[in-house]
């Protein structure tokens, strides 16, 4: 699991980060509703694997929020 401090730098607009699986991946593009461009280069996955998306509760206006 991720730290706290880790999880508040992943959410700073200049270096967003996702993690896939249990690795961090650099955000290539603009993160959509629908799709966002992650570097996965050398990693082991496929479509459909899930992702954590570090967001800003503030920002989710409109969304849905799903707690798991």
């Amino acid at each position: 699991h991720l730290s706290i401090r880790r999880q508040r730098q992943m959410c700073i607009r200049d270096s967003l980060q996702v993690v896939v699986g249990d690795r961090i991946c650099r955000v290539m593009g603009h993160v959509g509703m629908l799709n966002l461009e992650a570097n996965v280069t050398g990693m082991q996955c496929r479509p459909g694997d899930p992702v954590l998306i570090p967001v800003n509760p503030l920002d989710l206006k409109g969304m849905e929020v799903e707690y798991r």
